[in-house]
């Protein structure tokens, strides 16, 4: 027997730190998962703690993970995690009852499970959780009780540290249709996918299928009574693909997309959120570097160096920046804000909220894109740097 509590121990408490590690890439996007149960819950007052939340449960896990492989105060451990996990099997079996929502973030969006699959993989966990506690005698601390502390100590600092990492510069691992190397152009292009829809009949205890739309001679005898319909997909589409939404409506309301993404060369997006026109802002100094290197109207389009001198790359014709466009759900109060550094109106494009979520965790952030691919993405902490790079070449 304790044999085998330490080998559920073991798969258990790192079941749980590799879910909160994955998570930890993109407390953000957890977040935004909170934020769709509060609303199916009338719950909508809650969204400005979801952050909060996010970070503080992701937290939990892989410090209630680490304690339990540590051994550290086992029964208070034991019974946190039985806590969390009733919690999450609530969650994942009204997401999956309800059909509601496609998909949990139980591991975030980099290993998308169904809501189907994370409640039956809670509905485990929980019955592990339960035989540890019945011979949880079994379970002896791995080190003794000073290093333990210290461990643990280590792990609670660098579960906060690393989700606060990602929220100011990015996730470590881009998993959405929007990360580097993506073409927008192509991911933009609706695919429904192909299904193939298999009908069951029966008929003196035997079966009998065929596939739509092929009915077969003997579908008009009654004799063949239906029994079921069995829907297949052969090829996967981009139905309810966040990116498909992501458009660039100008001030007339003209949607801009492909003409933007088709421009030759490198282009620029600004992607910014909830912005107010007498806002000041701690990002507006790194904006500034950045707009000596872009053009943001079509009489700003001669490169200057940082001393704001012309840079001619000896090539007939006035050398070109490139062009940057701020992408934000406030179009109106984005062009009045940024008038003070003469962005021309048309620079300005509105776009709804949620693909600036996915496109950009951290706003402001600037993404880079050269023939419709997005060949960089950085958050607005970083964008001093990424000028630094510029200056160089």
């Amino acid at each position: 027997m304790k044999y085998a509590v330490n080998i559920i121990r073991v798969l258990v408490g790192t079941l749980f730190i590799f879910s909160g590690l994955v998570k930890a890439n993109d407390p953000a996007g957890l977040s935004y998962k909170m934020h769709e149960f509060f609303e199916a819950w009338g719950m909508q007052q809650f969204n400005n703690l979801a952050l909060t939340f996010s970070v503080l449960m992701i937290a939990f896990e892989i410090i209630a993970g680490a304690a339990l492989l540590l051994g550290w105060q086992k029964k208070i451990t034991i019974w946190l995690l039985l806590l969390l996990i009733v919690f999450f099997t609530f969650l994942t079996g009204y997401a999956w009852l309800s059909g509601k929502f496609k998909a949990c973030g139980c591991f975030g969006d980099c290993i998308p499970l169904t809501a189907q699959q994370s409640f039956f993989k809670d509905v485990v966990l929980l019955l592990l959780i339960v035989f540890l506690l019945i011979f949880q005698k079994h379970i002896q601390p791995l080190l003794s009780k000073i290093p333990n502390t210290i461990v643990l100590g280590v792990v609670i600092a660098g579960s906060f540290l690393v989700q606060k990492y990602t929220l100011d510069h990015l996730p470590f691992k881009d998993c959405l249709s929007f990360k580097v190397g993506n073409n927008l152009l192509e991911k933009k292009k609706f695919d429904a996918g192909k299904k193939e829809i298999v009908m069951i009949h029966k008929k003196d205890g035997k079966e009998y299928s065929y596939i739509l739309p092929n009915y077969p001679d003997w579908i008009e005898d009654s004799t063949y009574i239906f029994d079921r319909r069995i829907e297949k997909e052969l090829t996967k589409g981009n139905a309810g693909d966040i990116v498909l939404d992501f458009a660039l409506n100008s001030k007339f309301g003209n949607d801009s997309t492909r003409a933007i993404l088709s421009l030759p060369g490198e282009i620029r997006f600004f992607i910014i959120t909830n912005i107010a026109p007498d806002g000041k802002y701690a990002w507006e100094d790194n904006f500034q570097q950045l707009l000596k290197y872009s053009s943001v109207s079509t009489d700003n389009s001669v490169a200057t160096d940082s001393a704001g001198n012309p840079i001619s790359n000896g090539q007939s014709g006035k050398p070109k920046n490139p062009s940057l466009y701020i992408v934000t759900n406030r179009a109106e109060e984005a062009r009045a804000f940024f008038q003070k550094y003469q962005v021309a109106p048309d620079h300005v494009f509105f776009c709804d909220e949620k693909p600036l979520l996915a496109a950009a965790r951290t706003r402001p952030s600037l993404m880079v894109l050269k023939d419709g691919v997005i060949t960089k993405k950085v958050s607005y902490q970083d964008i001093g740097a990424l000028v630094k790079s510029w200056k160089g070449n």
